[in-house]
């Protein structure tokens, strides 16, 4: 129930960011400024007005801008113009399981090579069954250029449940080793064993002796 009022904070604090960023002298003398903007989907609205600003101008103010989303279809139902600003200012990167929707967004950027007959449809339709007909544990990584599968690892989550049960052994065994016995004699304390000075040597009387044990040198 609170995803309005998530969108409304979300563009309101982005737009006085990006605001704030850009009133600052050019060229900038001071630190360099990073907007990293994970679900870029809530924040389309403004962000689609400033992406364009940010990764034009803000270069010289020394801002820069990552923005993630886990679907692409979802942001370009948002804003359409701003997909097309970062696809053309930003090399963007993809890493896991890509559903059909945001496969076809992706192909229609493939080109045919000089030379190849195929028609874009059928490059299209190739790299669509290719990415969303992955078997299980199988992701792709699209950067600018390059496409990668690969394949995830299976862990033995058995194995963590067996070294924690070892770990947690090894732990008792070292408090049953350094531990203190019941019974055993109270810890001596620091003004029993500080030396008590000898008054008889400052003349003082053998009444004021007797009045109680002095205290210790550190107080």
């Amino acid at each position: 129930g609170l995803g309005s009022l998530i969108e409304f904070w979300g563009n309101l604090l982005l737009r006085q960011f990006v605001d704030h960023l850009l009133s600052r002298p050019s060229p900038w003398d001071g630190h360099h400024t990073r907007l990293i903007i994970d679900e870029a989907q809530l924040v389309a609205p403004v962000l689609s007005d400033v992406a364009e600003v940010i990764l034009t101008t803000g270069r010289s103010r020394g801002i820069s801008l990552v923005t993630m989303t886990q679907t692409i279809a979802l942001l370009s139902r948002e804003s359409p113009a701003l997909v097309r600003c970062l696809e053309a200012n930003v090399p963007h990167k993809i890493v896991g399981r890509i559903a059909a929707s945001d496969a076809e967004l992706l192909s229609r950027e493939l080109t045919n090579s000089p030379g190849i007959d195929e028609t874009r449809a059928k490059v299209r339709e190739h790299f669509v069954s290719k990415i969303t007909n992955l078997l299980d544990r199988h992701f792709v990584s699209l950067v600018p250029g390059k496409t990668t599968t690969f394949e995830g690892v299976q862990l033995d989550l058995n194995a963590w449940d067996e070294a924690a049960v070892r770990q947690t052994q090894a732990l008792e065994a070292a408090a049953r080793r350094f531990a203190v016995p019941d019974g055993a004699p109270p810890r001596a304390r620091l003004q029993d064993l500080a030396p008590r000075a000898d008054t008889r040597r400052h003349g003082q009387s053998s009444a004021a002796q007797h009045r109680g044990p002095p205290r210790s040198r550190w107080g």
